[in-house]
């Protein structure tokens, strides 16, 4: 059989005319990867269409064609949902005798997915689904009775029970890393290779899908795992393999790793058999000593926390973040400057019941813990999320929310023309906060207060204000991505300049 992988890797957002505007991608993409090397080890073949900007009918119908294939397979966010039904429509138009869809928006939304011009929707891991759904086919079996696929038929849906997880990834052949032409992809511009040991995340975030997805299995007890340490080098190996120009590996994992013990084993590994700078993720209330000592070992230069907000009693009670204290986010940044590891902290704006003043206090605790890198997108809520829900029922957003929109979530206290304020300002904000803490004490402290009788005033310009400030951003966005692509060794210079990184390979 032949199975083209239809990727749509960009993001589309209305404007303030509601136009839809879209911006390229350009990445790799590890589930179709690690689905097609399972597709070829049973005697398939498999093709890749990324896309990166969006088509015209035509263009799409004349490169599908080009392939022929028996199944066009999709993966696809809540976000892009409306072009991929799009896409999935235009592919039956090309001859395509089978459109399926996998992804999060597949697995929590599956009966809208199939409505949308899709004939199966996977839900959960694709690799076993998808090799069995060929082997029928090529066969000429009955497809309705595979676990982990919705099948619709004349006479209505057949919903299968998912299947188990791959609960060994040990087993799991490496991706197949050269479907994608690393020239191309943006983490290529600086020499990066985007990894991924683990799959799933132990923790249950009312934001985030890791609940409801881990619920579809019949062993969710097994829902976080990781390659040994072993096969972790042997899948880093087969990527440097695929992209021998990789001289940095941005490590996708949500926690890179939450075991010590797996770290002291797979730490003088990695030195003594990858040897590449790395970024990589972790928790706050996690990262102990002994582990932030073995990443810098290891090669580790930046770290990622998500702080997500400011206020402690929004992370316990509406996020569910567990008890992370103020206090443990601090010693993890801490920690990390002792080793001179950068950081990076991940912020939400716009969560459900948050206010302007409990904006204020989330960029005022990155002041405090300084991150090199600061990311403060829009929260959007995302289907079947315990917190989509506890905002529908709110009447904070509507039950099937349009996410090509900007601000989903309208709060009476942080409307959305305030929420793109604060997205717009929020470094500006985050780095004069940061020169007042440094500032002797009487200087520092009025110039504190005068910083937040501004951000609260309620009779702020804030439409002038936003267009002003994302139009300095969408500049500074435009001059890095030229400087990446044009002049990469000066881009890195730069980064490192700019963000105080001291990129380093591991230790001796």
């Amino acid at each position: 059989m032949k199975v083209l992988f239809v990727y749509i890797d960009l993001a589309a957002q209305k404007n303030r005319k509601g136009e839809l505007v879209c911006s390229p991608g350009g990445w790799f993409q590890e589930g179709i990867a690690s689905i097609a090397t399972c597709l070829r080890q049973a005697g398939h073949e498999v093709a890749l269409y990324h896309l990166v900007n969006p088509v015209e009918r035509d263009r799409f119908v004349k490169a599908v064609r080009r392939h022929a294939p028996d199944i066009a397979g999709f993966s696809i966010g809540s976000a892009i949902f409306p072009m991929s039904s799009r896409y999935a429509r235009w592919a039956k138009e090309a001859g395509v005798p089978l459109t399926i869809a996998g992804g999060v928006h597949a697995m929590m939304m599956p009966e809208q997915t199939l409505a949308g011009g899709f004939d199966i929707a996977c839900l959960g891991e694709g690799e076993r689904p998808m090799v069995e759904l060929c082997d029928r086919l090529q066969r000429g079996e009955d497809i309705t009775t595979i676990p982990s696929l919705h099948v619709k038929t004349d006479n209505g849906v057949v919903a299968n029970p998912t299947g188990p997880l791959i609960e060994d990834l040990d087993k799991l052949p490496y991706p197949y890393f050269e479907m994608f032409d690393f020239r191309r992809l943006v983490s290529s511009e600086t020499y990066t290779g985007l990894a991924r040991v683990s799959r799933g995340c132990p923790y249950s975030c009312t934001y985030c899908c890791n609940r409801q997805i881990r619920a579809l299995y019949p062993n969710p007890r097994s829902f976080a795992r990781t390659r040994s340490p072993v096969g972790a080098i042997g899948y880093l190996k087969a990527l440097r393999f695929a992209y021998p120009q990789m001289r940095y590996v941005n490590f996708m994992d949500d926690i890179l790793h939450p075991d010590e013990a797996w770290l002291e084993e797979f730490v003088p590994m990695y030195k003594r058999e990858i040897g590449l700078p790395f970024v990589a993720q972790h928790r706050p209330g996690l990262l102990t000593e002994h582990a932030t000592s073995l990443l810098r070992d290891a090669g580790c230069y930046e770290l990622h926390f998500g702080l997500e907000s400011g206020n402690q009693e929004m992370r316990r009670k509406i996020l569910k973040r567990g008890n992370i204290s103020d206090k443990q986010i601090i010693e993890a940044f801490r920690l990390c400057k002792k080793y001179d590891i950068a950081t990076g902290a991940y912020n939400m704006i716009g969560l459900p019941f948050e206010t302007m003043s409990m904006a204020l206090e989330t960029i005022k605790l990155n002041a405090v813990v300084a991150p090199n890198r600061v990311f403060n997108p829009i929260f959007t809520p995302y289907p079947r999320t315990e917190l989509h829900r506890v905002a529908v029922e709110a009447g904070l957003a509507a039950e099937e929310p349009d996410y090509e929109t900007e601000v989903i979530v309208d709060n009476p206290g942080f409307r959305p023309k305030q929420v793109l304020f604060v997205r717009a300002y929020f470094k500006p904000f985050v780095d004069a906060y940061k020169l007042a803490r440094r500032l002797p004490r009487l200087l520092g402290r009025p110039l504190e207060a005068v910083l937040d009788r501004v951000f609260l005033f309620p009779f702020l310009p804030y439409g002038l204000l936003t267009r002003v400030g994302e139009g300095w951003a969408q500049f500074q966005a435009g001059v890095k991505a030229f400087v990446r692509r044009r002049f990469p060794w000066l881009y890195l210079r730069l980064r490192q300049w700019l963000t105080g990184q001291r990129i380093a390979r591991p230790t001796e």
